[in-house]
């Protein structure tokens, strides 16, 4: 039989469900997904959504790579660009962790990476949010999984701008989500 949760090792993997799913037999006990989800308190699409997204409203950290200083030269794309798309839309929805302060296991951040690559007339870019995981059963933690993830792929014609509004349009769909998962947490 297929289940449709996370499997980790062999043992579920049980996340506790931080939205208003509260049992009203046992005032102040918090359900699980699963429980909420064969309550009927969520469908399997927003406990899919709660898997990949939620993370409470904390901030988010940021990692860009861009491969090939070459080519982004020739195309006059910038790792600075990029970062200013990247951490202004971030900034807007007040969820931006800078990158100067160090990324701490213990404080649950989720991490958006965000990787560029060029060809001589194509690009293709990824973003991922990744989150710290946690095994319930051995409360191991400290492994990362991709939650969410988009990008793109196409020719640059040596234009830098049409990878900047892709990357754009990319990050603005990350932050409709992520608020729409996580906006009941955020002040």
């Amino acid at each position: 039989m297929r289940t449709p949760f996370p499997v980790l090792a062999g043992s579920a993997l049980i996340l506790v469900l931080m939205a208003a799913a509260v049992d009203a037999g046992k005032p102040g006990r918090v359900l699980s997904h699963r429980e909420a989800f064969e309550n009927g308190l969520l469908t399997q699409g927003e406990v899919n959504d709660l898997f990949r997204l939620w993370n409470e409203c904390r901030s988010v950290y940021v990692l860009i790579y861009m491969d090939d200083d070459k080519e982004a030269k020739a195309v006059g794309l910038r790792k600075e660009d990029v970062e200013t798309i990247v951490h202004s839309r971030l900034r807007a929805a007040r969820i931006f962790q800078p990158s100067s302060k160090p990324m701490k296991q213990e404080d649950g951040l989720g991490a958006l990476v965000v990787r560029i690559r060029l060809g001589k007339a194509i690009f293709v870019w990824q973003a991922r949010f990744e989150k710290v995981m946690e095994d319930a059963s051995t409360e191991l933690h400290g492994w990362t999984s991709t939650g969410w993830a988009t990008g793109a792929f196409g020719g640059h014609n040596l234009d830098h701008h049409t990878i900047l509004s892709e990357i754009s349009l990319g990050i603005d769909g990350f932050v409709d989500s992520y608020l729409r998962v996580n906006g009941g947490s955020c002040n």
